[in-house]
């Protein structure tokens, strides 16, 4: 298991005197400590790995995006992950710390890697126009009717302290707020200031959800999710895409496949390594090929926090 860092970002940042901060803190989680370039020297396939930064400490790799919608490029942390240059499947489970600008919420971070359980009560929160899809996936991790915005909106929300959430709404690159639709109507659902402490794991299929690019915790729900004390935080760097109706595809299917696998015994980490993995093989096997929406997907979703998080209950 490696911690991955760049520490001439890490001083540009935060100054001599933060950067060994940092490196004492990374120390004391006893993992390998390495660069970029050591990944693929170092790490083995199914390894472990965690990105120690936000983009402006450890850049995501920007790939060109390959459908026609308006993100020019798709912000991925697969390249990391891969071990070969076949980065649509990678081969590492590997989680990301973002920094938000705060030294102190990427040593809480830091912090708390270890082998969190996290148990079963969920709640799902999705807009009106794809209640059915939702249910499709929710129904993997909840028994509960989900939360449907609208008419739902952010003042109706129940308790969010929960240990498994997900999300099926839209989301924004510009706006710190998650939204509803229907009837055409388009409610705030969640904001970063609704958030209470929270040790759970979320999903979210939100476009732009892991979008944290120049953002401080205040402005992200992904970042105030992770400072509230979130095991990991599952989202989407651009616009994803998903179906109104079952069957689950693209960012559904992904989102249900890594429930699977949580429920299977996987950590967080290797619950998006191998759904990743399952996300490639059923597509193809279904429609004979990827289209550009389906390797968008698998290169958008990321995840953050700590990757050691498990459930406490699985299938078995």
């Amino acid at each position: 298991m490696y911690l991955v860092w760049v520490p001439e970002r890490v001083e540009r940042r935060f100054g001599k005197e933060g950067k060994e901060r940092l490196l004492k803190e990374m120390e004391r989680v006893g993992w390998g400590i390495i660069e970029p370039d050591g990944i693929k020297k170092r790490a083995k396939p199914g390894d472990t790995v965690v990105l120690v930064g936000g983009d402006e400490l450890f850049p995501f790799k920007k790939v060109e995006n390959p459908t026609h919608d308006p993100d020019p490029y798709v912000y991925t942390d697969n390249l990391y992950a891969s071990l070969d240059d076949d980065y649509l499947i990678p081969e590492l489970a590997l989680s990301r710390l973002p920094d938000g600008g705060s030294l102190d919420l990427l040593i809480t971070l830091l912090r708390s890697i270890g082998k969190n359980e996290v148990g079963a009560e969920s709640l799902g929160v999705t807009a009106a126009v794809w209640k059915e899809a939702a249910l499709e996936v929710y129904k993997e991790v909840g028994k509960e009717e989900m939360v449907v915005s609208p008419p739902s909106e952010e003042k109706d929300l129940p308790s969010l302290k929960k240990e498994i959430l997900y999300f099926n709404v839209h989301g924004s690159d510009t706006s710190p707020y998650w939204y509803g639709e229907g009837n055409g109507k388009y409610p705030v659902i969640l904001s970063p200031r609704s958030i209470p402490d929270f040790s759970g794991v979320v999903a979210s299929e939100a476009c732009y959800g892991a979008y944290i690019l120049d953002k401080k915790c205040d402005e992200s729900i992904a970042l105030t999710f992770l400072k509230k004390g979130a095991v990991s935080f599952l989202g989407s760097t651009t616009i994803a895409y998903g179906p109104y109706y079952p069957p689950s595809t693209e960012a559904d299917l992904l989102v249900k496949l890594y429930f699977q696998e949580l429920k299977n015994g996987k950590t967080c980490g290797e619950a998006l390594l191998e759904a990743k993995r399952k996300f490639f093989k059923k597509t193809v096997e279904e429609q004979g090929y990827l289209d550009k929406d389906d390797e968008k997907t698998l290169l958008q979703f990321v995840l953050y926090g700590n990757p050691l998080g498990r459930l406490k209950w699985t299938l078995s």
